[in-house]
């Protein structure tokens, strides 16, 4: 399902253009063209932001990652959907929390058990 034509031609023009830092090491934050552009939309949208405010990740995990170190402290209760990504349980146990799973419905979580 991914478009490999598309992305052949991506991976040509970028390797084509001559920049020497293509495959270096980048800001942590992000692609600061990427995260300027993600800020203007966002600026479009009423949503008043800078790229500084921005922080590009290498996917979810790492996402959940950073959130659990903001949020959870050993012990904290966190309501998890059952089943769960497992990805994300690999990022949250590292704090030691105390899961409440909630069962799933055709719609979504239970809200009863919830």
């Amino acid at each position: 399902l991914f478009p490999t034509q598309q992305l052949n031609q991506a991976f040509k023009h970028s390797f084509n253009s001559g920049d020497t830092e293509l495959l270096q090491y980048a800001s942590t934050q992000g692609y600061l063209p990427l995260r300027e552009k993600i800020a203007a939309r966002l600026r479009a949208t009423g949503i008043p932001t800078r790229a500084d405010n921005i922080m590009m990740t290498q996917g979810a995990q790492q996402g959940l990652d950073l959130v659990a170190r903001l949020m959870l402290d050993s012990g904290d209760g966190l309501v998890v959907e059952a089943p769960t990504y497992l990805g994300a349980l690999a990022a949250f146990n590292a704090y030691q929390p105390t899961y409440y799973e909630i069962p799933m419905q055709d719609d979504g979580m239970d809200i009863n058990a919830l």
